[in-house]
């Protein structure tokens, strides 16, 4: 899941891509045992990992626990009592290096190609050479570095710094270094982060109220580099030594994530993520708190996010109370007038509750973190919800009938009645927490359920109306099966409501009695910051939430930019917000944004800029407390590029998982395009008669055919046609071509393909050649290359059974793909054997007609043996070197990688996020000689601003760039075809994805020698299909 932007994320620079399963892989806090010395007797366990992922560490000569620990409390944490001291090998008593490393521990070999932030604290007592966290071993023969190493420097002398440097994964050195010199006997709190493609340093000096930026840098290509290999602290590695520059100092609270945290999620970040509730209901709005007009938004949400509230039935509604828990909110200051009154009905199923109704942005929100808070005060003893998230997320899974979340006063016997939080995490695991005591009628409870993503705890706080302050009652760091808790709250699209609970999917559990001051956030707050605590008066850094560009997600040339942000602020005023921006990497331009005085909303607006100019943007707010906050991100320009779609066909097959149907060109540049119809229950054919308009489909089949099909147009531009033959015990492939104007009857080549009846096709000198899964022989899995006559009557085939074709044909996985280079010879993009070593080959025939393939395994240091693909791309230029596309699934985001062949070396192009559904097309353009690549897009749970319909690429400006990034609402299933005309026109056609009967095609004459049509030919869909540059 896409971590949303929020309270914990508000100064994060956007391009720090939160990742969906952010978490904290690694946290060595050195508290553990008496003065951090836990397993006395296991020294391969000797420090403990907090993360509860299990990455202890190992000493030999550990060092000393000291109570010298730097200043302030770590963000999650209560107290901090000890730090570790290290000294060099001649000052203690053993003789050896003072470290402490991992040793076959899971973050050896964690994944961080997607960026990673990487803290601690450490002062240092000697001008030298001092690492303080440093991964092993020498990933690149050619060069000393080790894949990562935060160090105190002293090289030349006098100049006495500190820098964190990383081989990344393009095998290059990257190194970020602090502006100021270090002093001795300091302690500096500092974070070294990645998004992948970017890093920073960030330090906090003693007596800084917060963390400054020491250094950007771009041009980091995926992350850190993939090696195996223990992380250590206290010492480094250099050119292969594992004992290189021991520290001499302290060191504390060291913690690896695996995304780029936002500075404000630093462990010291000042006073912690500010409070911004994603939701939050005081009953106060309105007339005598309701909008009677409005029965949908009944309680207004005052968080500004829109989650109103609706009530069941109207006009029985909750009713007004002056009984509150406190005249004024302790937190936030303002008066409390009013708590809602709910009363149960007689099947007590809360007909009197209120929920966001099913359409609020809440309800989809990914709560990783979270704090729900509220107040209540039940009428007697009973089962009673509080405040319910919806759903029954583990009855198919784990045959629990609760719901996603839910804050509950339970009704067992009079001496057993307990408060208790519950919910699901994304294992769909039961988590719970519960009160010490029992509750009293009559009383107010100061309710708070949290949540810490970066601990992995779930805690339960109630401040009691006799308490000075809230108590942790409860806190759990597993679930009820025993596993730590992951995720947060489960990702489940429903409602959330208040005054009534839920069991068995149904309503029930309804609230007798007074509710208040519900609030949501999406962090876990410190209890200093729950509502019933006093309020924190100091000045609080300014909040940026949803910084954006318009238009999103690519401008043209022709599009002039407004950057916007929510920008709000606590006990303080907002003094200046201004918008810096560069364009290229020259100097910035700095110009106000404003807003009026009803909106946080702060904008302002860059002008148009030339194609393929990249322009990166920093938002800064500074309060009236000289505090600043930054937001930086950044956005490409792209030529604008036009579209005209076309319905091909409305009456596709689509109960198979995907279809593959299938579009080919012919000379004149028109095309052609064959699909399985359903209504006539025959393969079809249908072809341009001019740009843009088709000609009426005509029958190619008696029967249906073609879920699976190949096109192409011999010299004589009449079309060749390869089908799965749909019907029948074990289907097969079929061969029909038109001759003269005239279908011929399809022959039937093969009876055994596979299930899912994949076949692909090429032409020699007009001869069919057809490739397909051959069902399991004695010898292994096999593929069948059948090669025919031009009248296409005759078939020979052979097994190709060298390199091992794909062992797990099903589900539509491990495709191939065949063409045709100038000489005539043909050539097949492989991709096998399969079941965990997914492997990339290459094979060009060693004659024309030979029947021989000279086949070329893809280096291994390319594909990491993580390539993979539901449809792959395949197509030669115009000096037959091949360019293949697929998916890579080992990055993060898991992306579409294009592996090319020039003069002898392969290539690698790692190209845009993509999805499970990955399909992907390439193809040569002859007018302008380069390459376009088409791939799907990442598909974002819940989201409606980064769904895409297709990534587009080319060379055609000497490098690999996006020429645009199409949205329009739909996902792509398959791609029928990318083909460029001999004058520049692009040619696409697709499927939508899910069980659509659709076949879609698109094209662009923006590259091309004609000029952009001003109108749609035919008229078709425009409103649903068609979509131009955005605006």
């Amino acid at each position: 899941m896409k971590k949303l932007i929020s309270a914990i994320a508000v100064i994060v620079l956007m391009l720090l891509t939160l990742t969906a399963n952010a978490k904290t892989v690694a946290y060595w806090r050195l508290e553990e045992g008496t003065a951090g010395s836990t397993h006395t007797t296991d020294l391969d366990n000797y420090f403990v990992d907090s993360s509860s992922y299990s990455n202890n560490l190992s000493t030999w000569y550990y060092p000393a626990p000291v109570s010298a620990v730097p200043p302030g409390i770590p963000q999650g944490q209560t107290e901090n009592k000890i730090a570790l001291n290290f000294c060099r090998r001649t000052e203690n008593a053993v003789g050896g290096v003072m470290c402490l490393s991992t040793h076959n521990k899971p973050i050896d070999s964690q994944d961080f190609s997607g960026g990673f932030t990487i803290e601690c604290a450490m002062k240092n007592r000697t001008y030298d050479w001092n690492a303080v966290i440093s991964k092993n071993g020498k990933p690149v023969s050619t060069s000393p570095f080790n894949p990562f190493k935060l160090i105190f420097r002293y090289d030349p002398v006098g100049d006495a710094r500190f820098n964190f440097e990383f081989l990344d994964g393009g095998s290059n050195v990257q190194i970020c270094t602090s502006t100021f010199p270090y002093k001795l006997d300091e302690w500096y709190w500092v974070a070294c982060v990645c998004n992948g493609a970017e890093a920073w340093l960030y330090v906090k000096e003693p007596g800084d109220a917060g963390y400054d930026l020491e250094q950007h840098i771009t041009g980091v290509v995926d992350g850190l580099i993939p090696y195996t290999s223990a992380w250590a602290i206290a010492r480094g590695t250099w050119d292969g030594n594992d004992q290189a520059n021991p520290h001499y100092g302290s060191i504390d609270e060291v913690r690896i994530c695996d995304t780029a945290l936002a500075p404000n999620q630093f462990l010291a970040a000042s006073g912690g993520a500010a409070v911004s509730p994603v939701a939050y209901w005081r009953f106060e709005e309105g007339t005598n708190g309701v909008h009677q007009a409005n029965a949908d938004d009944y309680y207004v949400d005052s968080s500004g996010n829109g989650n109103h509230m609706a009530t069941d039935i109207t006009p029985i509604l909750s009713t007004a109370s002056s009984d509150v828990p406190f005249a004024t909110v302790p937190q936030i200051g303002k008066a409390d007038t009013m708590s809602r009154v709910f009363t149960p009905d007689v099947q007590n199923i809360g007909t009197f509750g209120a929920e966001t109704g099913g359409s609020k942005p809440i309800e989809s929100m990914n709560l990783d973190s979270f704090t729900v808070e509220c107040m209540a005060k039940a009428s007697g003893i009973g089962w009673q919800g509080i405040v319910t998230k919806d759903g029954e997320p583990s009855w198919n899974i784990n045959g629990w009938v609760d719901p996603s979340f839910v804050i509950k006063f339970r009704g067992e016997a009079a001496d057993n009645h307990k408060i208790q939080v519950a919910f699901f995490d994304e294992t769909t695991n039961f988590v719970e927490c519960w009160s010490s005591f029992n509750y009293t009628p009559g009383k107010w409870y100061q309710i708070a359920a949290v949540f810490n993503e970066f601990t992995g705890t779930a805690s339960l706080y109630i401040k009691k109306e006799s308490d000075a302050d809230y108590i942790l009652e409860d806190s759990k760091t597993t679930t009820w099966a025993g596993t730590p808790i992951v995720g947060g709250l489960i990702d489940s699209d429903y409602p959330w409501a208040i005054g009534r609970g839920m069991h068995w999917g149904q309503e029930i559990d309804g609230f007798n009695g007074n509710v208040d001051e519900i609030r949501i956030s999406d962090t876990a707050l410190d209890p200093s910051q729950f509502l019933g605590n006093i309020m924190n008066t100091n000045p609080v850094p300014p909040i940026i939430n949803n910084a954006e560009f318009l238009p999103y997600p690519t401008p043209t040339e022709n599009d002039g930019v407004t950057v916007q942000a929510a920008i709000t602020v606590a006990n303080a005023t907002i003094t200046n917000v201004t918008l810096n921006y560069k364009i290229n990497g020259g100097s910035y331009i700095s110009v106000p944004m404003t807003t009026n005085t009803s909106s946080s909303i702060y904008s302002a607006d860059i002008p148009a800029q030339a194609a393929d100019s990249v322009v990166d943007f920093i938002i800064e707010a500074v309060n009236s407390g000289g505090q600043m906050t930054s937001s930086t991100s950044k956005y490409d320009v792209v030529q604008s590029m036009d579209w005209d779609t076309i319905l091909v066909a409305n009456d596709t097959y689509f109960d198979f998982a995907s279809n593959l149907f299938s579009m080919a060109i012919k000379s004149d540049g028109l095309a052609g395009f064959v699909y399985s119809s359903y209504a006539s229950n025959k393969a079809m054919y249908v072809e341009e008669d001019s740009l843009g308009s088709l000609k009426a489909p005509v029958a190619i089949t008696a029967d249906r055919q073609g879920s699976y099909s190949d096109l192409k147009y011999g010299t004589d531009d009449e079309p060749r046609v390869a089908l799965a033959n749909d019907v029948g015990d074990g289907g097969g492939v079929t061969y029909v071509q038109r001759s003269g104007g005239t279908w011929t009857t399809p022959i039937i080549v093969i009876t055994n393909l596979f299930g899912e009846c994949r076949n692909v096709m090429t032409l020699v000198d007009n001869a069919p050649s057809v490739l397909w899964y051959e069902n399991y022989q004695a010898g292994g899995y096999a593929g069948k290359l059948a090669t025919g006559n031009p009248a296409g009557d005759t078939f020979t085939s052979v097994d190709v059974t060298v390199p091992p074709f794909p062992n797990y044909p099903g589900d539509l996985r491990l495709p191939f793909a065949m063409a045709t280079d100038s000489n005539g010879k043909r050539c097949i993009a492989l991709h096998g054997p399969g079941w965990g070593v997914d492997l990339l080959y290459n094979g060009v025939e060693d004659g024309k007609g030979s029947g021989n393939f000279d086949w070329e395994e893809i280096p291994i240091s390319l594909t990491h043996s993580n390539v993979y693909a539901d449809q792959i791309g395949f197509s030669l230029d115009n000096l037959n070197n091949p360019y293949i596309v697929l998916h890579d699934y080992n990055t993060n985001p898991a992306c579409a990688a294009l592996f090319y062949k020039t003069g002898s070396s392969w290539m690698r192009q790692y190209l845009g996020p993509q999805g499970h559904w990955n399909r992907s097309a390439v193809a040569y353009d002859p007018w302008n000689d380069c390459m376009w690549v088409v791939h799907n897009t990442e598909i974002v749970p819940n989201s409606t601003k980064d769904n895409h319909l297709l990534r587009l690429w080319s060379n055609r400006s000497g490098s690999w760039k996006t020429e645009q990034l199409v949205t329009n609402g739909i996902i792509v299933e398959t791609f029928a075809g990318l083909q460029v005309t001999s004058n520049g026109v692009i040619k696409l056609a697709y499927t939508p994805f899910v069980n659509s009967p659709q076949l879609i095609y698109m094209y662009s004459t923006t590259f091309s020698d004609i000029p952009e049509p001003g109108v749609i030919i035919g008229g078709i869909a425009l409103a649903l299909l068609a979509f131009r540059k955005m605006k």
